[in-house]
């Protein structure tokens, strides 16, 4: 299946658009939100509060340039980002009007700062130079156009939708007489919601000053195909005065649509996505397109409450024709792939050297999530914090991310299973497509501080005895209260309690033939039921979160096989006073045939722990009873 994603531009917004989706989607909020800070630092003016205040209704005119333009190209891109944090990912972007800026920032050309400036640098421009004017959406095709000169010399085609639908538009004046003969005739049209007549002369007095503001604007290559709503046809590279010519020149809606048909000859579906606010794009595709059974067109904002209901169409539908992720068994020379994220313990100060100037929109994020300087902690720790199980977790966990998308970017490969070690697995949730990389630091970051607040307890490694023979010593000295809290190889598991107990127990362990009895360096009883307490209140702040359809397999901690759906929330909760069950878990992605582990992160705790899996098979199956 092929995803495009279309954006549409002034005409199609109202107040109250996208309302139902900033209530219900925490990612659609932030993102949201994000993006009226920088129109607030730009213009010094919230459009959330205007677009969103109870006292604007449905009906009401929402005109303004100033507060239009950003706010349509802000809804989309905040649709647009909510969806591929959700592994909706569209292969052609398409923008129409407008909608070409927002086209461009979701193919990498530009970021949404630099769009926003110069959308309302536009917007401030034509409010400035440009006399009133007017848009009108006509059911007819360009020949009635032609053939009524009151028409064609009152107005100016705006956009091409379709055989039997136009826009028209120009100044009011003019424009008011066209529609007088158009309810003449009985041509059915309607008016939209618009001051000013884009795609024709009406908005040129600003075409000079606009113009000037764009020498100085770089653009990136796109990362994806785009498609030009303009010339119908792919843009390969950014015209230097293309985001003046996408609101004055014609818009070929219909041979775009016809392009992409083109270029993905076949029998596997299309999904259009109508990422603008009033779904008219999506109205339109049935009409452009030769199979209607192959080629869907979805819209997700409407001005009918119904965006949660139409998002989950459209989940339901990608969800349906994707390529499902899955694990086999690799025959002959074939592999799998596994990615190993590590936990608390592989911390070191210089952690993330190599990355945080490289990454630095997602170390400006996690910064501001945790209200500290992430690089400083890593690289300097200058208030000796890295070791406290309340910053370590967030250092770690952005550490990791970070990691992992440089392996991405830099070999290009998808690993076929993911697990990570205690806190590592909100990494492999990440690289899995669950969560992203904000939502992961989140919950880590509320973690670390339940963990840290359950005071004396304790944690230590012990080496050389069977599992059995630890079991055994636990119960011939009455040392009920500690729990194993990591099986981490068929010889080495962590035991987790009460600190006095934790410390009391090194002689009998040694007595019975223990190689190593290590005290680790941790402020609590981690894995163990003394995080009981930690464990309810998680699963409270767990609640409203929301978890996306796993796009690569991870294996749970907890159970030592596949997440199954709808069970992320439980698992990680429990996981609070469960074992870390590694030994279990390497051995069943063993079990599925020839494995290469990589391991993302800071040290390599856990390539050394599976080695030792591997190499001491026989005794893989842990004796848990």
């Amino acid at each position: 299946m092929k995803t495009i994603f279309m954006f549409s531009g002034q005409g199609s917004q109202y107040y109250q658009m996208g309302r139902k989706l900033f209530e219900g989607s925490r990612l659609f909020r932030e993102h949201l939100r994000r993006m009226d800070e920088i129109v607030r630092s730009i213009q010094g003016t919230s459009i959330i509060e205007s677009l969103y205040d109870p006292a604007h209704r449905l009906s009401d005119a929402f005109v303004s340039l100033r507060q239009t333009h950003p706010a349509i190209f802000m809804c989309g891109y905040a649709l647009a980002k909510m969806l591929m944090e959700e592994g909706i990912v569209p292969d052609y972007v398409l923008g129409c009007s407008l909608g070409e800026f927002t086209a461009a920032v979701v193919a990498g050309m530009l970021d949404e700062t630099e769009a926003l400036r110069l959308i309302i640098r536009q917007a401030e421009l034509i409010e400035t130079h440009c006399r009133e004017g007017r848009m009108v959406a006509l059911l007819q095709g360009i020949d009635t156009y032609y053939a009524n000169p009151v028409i064609s010399s009152g107005s100016t085609i705006a956009a091409v939708y379709g055989p039997a639908q136009i826009v028209i538009a120009g100044e009011k004046e003019p424009l008011n007489e066209v529609k007088q003969f158009l309810k003449g005739k009985d041509f059915l049209h309607q008016e939209l919601m618009v001051a000013y007549g884009f795609h024709s002369a009406a908005i040129d007095p600003a075409a000079e000053s606009f113009l000037s503001c764009l020498p100085h604007q770089r653009f990136k290559p796109a990362s994806l195909p785009v498609l030009s709503g303009m010339t119908g046809l792919p843009l390969h590279a950014m015209p230097e005065k293309y985001f003046w010519e996408v609101v004055r020149k014609r818009i070929l809606f219909s041979e775009a649509i016809q392009q992409v048909e083109q270029l993905e000859e076949g029998e596997q579906p299309l999904l259009y996505i109508d990422l603008g606010a009033s779904g008219s794009l999506a109205n339109q595709i049935k009409y452009s397109v030769k199979d209607e059974a192959r080629s869907k067109g979805f819209q997700v904002m409407s001005p009918f409450s119904q965006e949660m209901k139409k998002l989950e169409e459209v989940r339901r539908f990608h969800q349906a024709h994707k390529k499902q992720p899955a694990v086999q068994k690799p025959t002959g020379s074939e592999r799998l792939l596994a990615y190993i994220f590590p936990g608390q313990g592989s911390q070191k100060r210089g952690m993330g050297e190599d990355l945080f100037d490289r990454f630095p929109e997602q170390v400006s994020r996690a910064s501001e999530i945790l209200g500290y300087s992430v690089k400083d902690l890593c690289m300097r720790d200058a208030e000796n914090k890295l070791n406290k199980t309340a910053y370590t977790q967030p250092a770690l966990y952005v550490v990791n991310a970070l990691s992992y998308l440089r392996s991405r970017a830099e070999d290009g490969s998808v690993p076929d299973v993911v697990l990570g070690h205690s806190l590592g697995e909100y990494n492999a949730l990440f690289a899995a497509g669950a969560i992203d990389f904000e939502t992961g630091l989140r919950l880590v970051k509320k973690r670390g501080a339940l963990m840290a607040q359950i005071k004396g307890g304790g944690m230590a490694a012990v080496k050389g005895l069977s599992i059995r023979e630890i079991y055994n010593l636990i119960e011939r000295y009455g040392l009920e209260e500690l729990d194993i809290a990591n099986y981490n190889t068929p010889n080495q598991v962590v035991l987790s309690g009460p600190l006095q107990l934790i410390e009391n127990s090194r002689s009998i362990f040694e007595a019975a033939g223990a190689t190593l009895y290590f005290q680790l360096n941790v402020s609590g009883a981690f894995h163990s039921r003394c995080m009981q307490p930690a464990r309810e209140e998680f699963e409270r702040f767990l609640e409203p979160f929301e978890f996306l359809p796993l796009q690569i397999p991870v294996v749970s901690n907890v159970e030592a096989r596949f997440y199954e759906p709808g069970k992320i929330k439980d698992l990680l909760a429990l996981q609070l006073v469960k074992p870390v069950r590694w030994t279990d878990s390497i051995a069943f992605l063993l079990k599925k045939g020839d494995v290469s582990f990589k391991e993302i992160g800071p040290g390599d705790v856990l390539t050394k722990l599976v080695l030792s899996i591997q190499a001491n098979a026989i005794k893989v199956q842990t004796e848990l009873t």
